[in-house]
C-alpha cells in the first residue's frame, strides 16, 4: 500500500509538472508565425528602397526621368488629386483642390498618420498592385528624401572624353540617401500584413485587454504584422492579469514560463541590435559628410604646397 500510495503521488506530480498551461501554448501559437512576418518584411524592405532608388537615379520608368520639372509636375497632380486640405494656405488652396477635403489631406508630410501610429498598413510592395497606404507612403517618401531631384547628365559631358565627375558624384549622393532610405524602408515594411496563422490568438489577447472586438482589426489589423506580433508578444501579454494567474499552474510551469520570456527577449533584442546598426549608419553618413569640407582643404592645401 505504501509503494502504491508512492507511484500514486510520483502520477499526481507528473501530471501537474508536465502538462503545459494553456498559456505556454499560446505563446507557442502566436510566435510560429513571426518568422513568415520577417521575412515578408524583408522582401518589402528591399522592393521599398528599390522604388526609392530609381527615382533618385532618375531611371527612365520613373516619373522623375526628366528631372525636377516632370517629378514636381507628377506631385502636384497628385497633391491636388489626394492630399490637397483647402483650409491650408489661410484657406487660399480651395481652388486648386481638385476633390474638396479628402480623408487623406496631408498625408504625405505626416510621418505619424501616414505609418506611425498603425500598427498594421495595407502594403505589399511585391504584389504589382498599388493601394492608398502604398501610395502615400511613397508620396511622403518623396517629401522625407530627394525633395528635389537632380538634373538629368547630358551625353556630351559624358562622351568622348569626359571624365564623369558629375555622374560619379551624383551616385555618391545617392548612397549616402540610400542610409536614409534603408532605415524608413525598415520603419514601414515592419507593418506588413502577416501571414494570419496567429491572428485569432492575437485577437484574443486583445480582447482580454478590453478591447472591443470590433475596435481589434482596426487597432492591429486582420493580418497582424511583424510589429504588431512583436508589441503583443513582447508587451501586450503582460498588461493582462490574467498573465499573472495562470502562473501558478506549478512551479514547472513557472519555470517554462521563464525560458519562453528568454526566448522573446532574445527577438526583441535582436531587433533592438539590428535598429542600433541602421542609426550607427546614419550617424557614420553624417560625420563623413560634415568631414568632407576638411578632407577637401586639407588635399588642396597638400596640392598647392606640392606646385
Amino acid at each position: 500500500m505504501e509503494s502504491q500510495l508512492l507511484f500514486g503521488e510520483w502520477q499526481a506530480e507528473i501530471r501537474r509538472d508536465y502538462q503545459p498551461s494553456e498559456q505556454i501554448c499560446g505563446f507557442g501559437t502566436m510566435a510560429r508565425a513571426t518568422v513568415n512576418a520577417r521575412d515578408k518584411v524583408d522582401r518589402n524592405v528591399q522592393a521599398l528602397t528599390s522604388l526609392m532608388e530609381k527615382r533618385d537615379l532618375l531611371n527612365g520608368w520613373t516619373a522623375a526621368s526628366w528631372g525636377p520639372f516632370s517629378d514636381k509636375k507628377d506631385r502636384m497632380t497628385q497633391y491636388k488629386n489626394i492630399f490637397c486640405d483647402p483650409n491650408d494656405n489661410m484657406k487660399e488652396l480651395g481652388a486648386m483642390c481638385a476633390s474638396g477635403t479628402s480623408e487623406r489631406k496631408n498625408n504625405d508630410i505626416t510621418y505619424f498618420r501616414t505609418v506611425g501610429r498603425e500598427m498594421t498598413l495595407d502594403i505589399a510592395f511585391t504584389d504589382g498592385t498599388i493601394t492608398e497606404d502604398e501610395e502615400d507612403i511613397i508620396a511622403l517618401s518623396r517629401n522625407l528624401f530627394n525633395h528635389t531631384v537632380l538634373t538629368p547628365i547630358p551625353e556630351t559631358i559624358l562622351m568622348p572624353h569626359g571624365q564623369f565627375n558629375e555622374l560619379l558624384d551624383s551616385r555618391s549622393i545617392s548612397a549616402l540617401r540610400s542610409i536614409a532610405r534603408n532605415s524608413f524602408a525598415y520603419a514601414v515594411a515592419s507593418k506588413t500584413p502577416g501571414s494570419g496563422l496567429n491572428s485569432d490568438r492575437l485577437r484574443e489577447v486583445m480582447a482580454g485587454l478590453g478591447v472591443p472586438l470590433g475596435s481589434i482589426p482596426d487597432i492591429i489589423g486582420t493580418n497582424p504584422s511583424y510589429y504588431a506580433q512583436l508589441n503583443i508578444l513582447s508587451k501586450k501579454m503582460f498588461q493582462d492579469p490574467q498573465f499573472i494567474a495562470n502562473l501558478h499552474v506549478s512551479p514547472a510551469n513557472v519555470t517554462r514560463m521563464n525560458l519562453t520570456l528568454q526566448a522573446i527577449q532574445i527577438m526583441h533584442d535582436r531587433e533592438r541590435f539590428e535598429a542600433s546598426l541602421r542609426k550607427e549608419m546614419l550617424l557614420s553618413a553624417i560625420l563623413e559628410v560634415k568631414l568632407r569640407e576638411y578632407q577637401r582643404a586639407i588635399s588642396n592645401n597638400r596640392a598647392m604646397i606640392t606646385r
